[in-house]
């Protein structure tokens, strides 16, 4: 068995295994015993009652393997193939035919015993057998036999008899210690030797102890990246030396490797919260002192989560280090309070409804107006993600993270810039797409779109635009990305320009076309003098490189003069209008009206 199976996997694997030998012996059985009554009928001197019993034997042999087959119960089937074993035995020493090669069955019994039952049950059988054959030798030299048998061929059968039982002793043996084997891989750590996550589970269900510490080595993905996969096996191994300094302390149950960078530490029931805090910061203290391995110095940060409820503690201790993790916090205790659980059902719930809504082709497009300052027309619309769900419109914020990371943003991207293509082909307006570095990095995104572009020849409407907050760098992918669809005619624009790590020599790099002033500024341009000087930097720096501007979040009159008056060249936000399925909407008899609703 080259596969490591789980203990249930291995249960399994022994279950199937016996109940096909059963199965196997059951159907040969049967068929041998109906040959042999035949053959008593036939072949020997004619014995009709050793014939029936053969035949009610192969009958009986012939259910067993019909109830084992649609029932599977081996225990109640291996029981009736062993005493009709036996029995059968006994009676073809009794009423045989005149040959003593029927004293020979009697050595397949230590077999039997020992594959079909267990080391008890098996060696009751053998015994049992056993007797069968001395109560036969006695009954045979009282003369009380039809067919008598040679005392000689008694002793040649007990002879093998021994020697299949001892040799099926030692088969026993070196199967149980194969499995101890087996059983040794499914609950130890290769790597540590230790107590592994199986061991753990069965510990935690035993009720050894209700407390449990999760240890968890803070980015230790860069340690196998800075000095590879050997230094980091030999960090993980020194980790567990130093958790087994520990081990003395007699609060202690157990200290286990998990996955990966993962270690656990299961404690004993008498320890109180104030000892675990206690010990939590001993843990912290020395596990992060500096590694010495191979004439490195390395230094670790670890983050621990620790249940001492008495509830599920596994599931519990892994909540608060998650938590820990997300609150950059060294520890945390699990609390009640904590919604992780919540958390988790809540975006299963979304990669479900996320999957339904491109089956059921519920993702669509809404389009929001740009205003253009100096033509005081609309000029072009930005696409934006909805998901119909329930009749309701779903808008990004409650699904495209959590489609990120199950990857079925991609699938969105295409299908957003598909029914936009398809919407606008026949239009005069420009439109822009969001995209994300999991579209450019994406080969088949990017064979997708430029080959809807090529079809559709549509690329001088598109624009294409990076979310700043993505920190997309200059990198070949995205330089790949940006010169196959510019080739096309396609456009370049920076959303949510202003914040964050925003600088023009990023700019500069990316070729950009159009510059998207993050709403958090443009909001305020009229309570906060520094916005104003922000924007008009950018304004006065993109006029320079002849890039054209947009102010989002445009969302009163207020705003949108003081906009205009900068030199904003477009203006885009709820007081334009809000997006919509239709762009009709935003114009009466042709002509654009202003929503004016902030």
């Amino acid at each position: 068995m080259n596969k490591k199976y789980s203990f249930n996997e291995f249960l399994l694997f022994k279950h199937e295994k016996k109940k096909m030998f059963n199965m196997i012996f059951t159907i040969t059985g049967a068929l041998i015993f109906f040959i042999y009554a035949m053959m008593h009928l036939f072949y020997f001197e004619k014995n009709n009652l050793m014939a029936v019993v053969l035949i009610l034997t192969s009958f009986i042999f012939f259910l067993n393997f019909f109830f084992l087959k649609f029932n599977g119960n081996i225990e109640l089937s291996s029981n009736v193939l062993l005493i009709l074993s036996i029995l059968i035995i006994f009676v073809t020493i009794v009423f045989g035919a005149n040959t003593d090669f029927r004293l020979v069955w009697v050595t397949l019994i230590p077999l039997l015993a020992f594959y079909l039952k267990s080391k008890i049950k098996g060696n009751f059988f053998i015994v049992l057998a056993f007797f069968v054959l001395i109560l036969s030798f006695i009954l045979n030299n009282k003369g009380m036999f039809k067919y008598s048998i040679k005392n000689s061929s008694f002793i040649d059968v007990f002879i093998i008899f021994l020697t299949v039982a001892i040799a099926t002793f030692y088969y026993e043996f070196i199967n149980v210690e194969n499995e101890k084997h087996i059983l040794r891989q499914l609950f130890t750590d290769s790597l540590t030797k230790s107590p592994n996550r199986n061991r753990l589970i069965i510990d935690i269900n035993n009720r050894f102890s209700n407390k449990l510490m999760l240890i968890n080595v803070d980015n230790f993905k860069h340690i196998n990246d800075l000095y590879g996969n050997t230094i980091g096996d030999l960090v993980l191994i020194e980790i567990y030396k130093r958790l087994m300094q520990f081990k003395k302390n007699d609060k202690i149950e157990e200290i286990y490797k998990l996955h990966a960078d993962e270690f656990a530490v299961l404690f004993k029931n008498e320890i109180s919260r104030e000892e675990l805090n206690a010990m939590v910061v001993d843990f912290e203290r020395l596990l992060s002192q500096v590694y010495y391995i191979s004439n490195l110095e390395i230094l670790i940060s670890i983050t621990m989560g620790i249940s001492d409820t008495m509830g599920k503690i596994l599931e519990e201790a892994d909540m608060a280090l998650k938590l820990a993790k997300e609150q950059q916090t060294r520890y945390l205790f699990f609390e009640e309070s904590m919604k992780i659980k919540e958390k988790y059902e809540n975006n299963i719930l979304w990669v479900k409804n996320i999957k339904k809504a491109i089956i059921n082709d519920n993702i669509i497009p809404v389009f929001q107006p740009i205003y253009n300052h100096s033509t005081k027309k609309i000029t072009k619309f930005e696409c934006l993600i909805r998901m119909i769900n329930n009749q309701d419109l779903i808008t990004p914020g409650n699904f495209i993270e959590i489609a990120k990371k199950s990857r079925y943003y991609t699938h969105l991207t295409k299908i957003v810039l598909l029914k936009s293509v398809n919407y606008f082909a026949n239009k005069d307006y420009n439109f822009s797409i969001n995209i994300s570095l999991y579209d450019i990095y994406s080969k088949e995104s990017t064979l997708f779109f430029t080959s809807v572009i090529d079809d559709y020849k549509i690329g001088n409407k598109i624009i294409f635009e990076f979310t700043e907050a993505e920190q997309i760098e200059n990198n070949a992918q995205v330089k790949y990305f940006i010169d196959k669809v510019k080739e096309r005619g396609c456009k370049i624009a920076i959303d949510d320009f202003g914040t964050g790590y925003s600088n023009f020599d990023y700019i500069l790099k990316m070729n950009v076309d159009i510059l998207k002033l993050d709403g958090s500024i443009i909001k305020n341009l009229n309570i906060n003098p520094q916005s104003q000087i922000i924007v008009e930097t950018i304004v006065n720096f993109t006029r320079k490189l002849n890039i054209e501007t947009v102010a989002e979040f445009v969302c009163s009159k207020e705003i949108f003069d003081i906009v205009k008056k900068i030199g904003i060249d477009n203006s885009q936000g709820y007081y334009l209008g809000r997006p919509e399925i239709d762009i009709n909407l935003f114009f009466k008899k042709g002509r654009f009206v202003l929503s004016k609703k902030s």
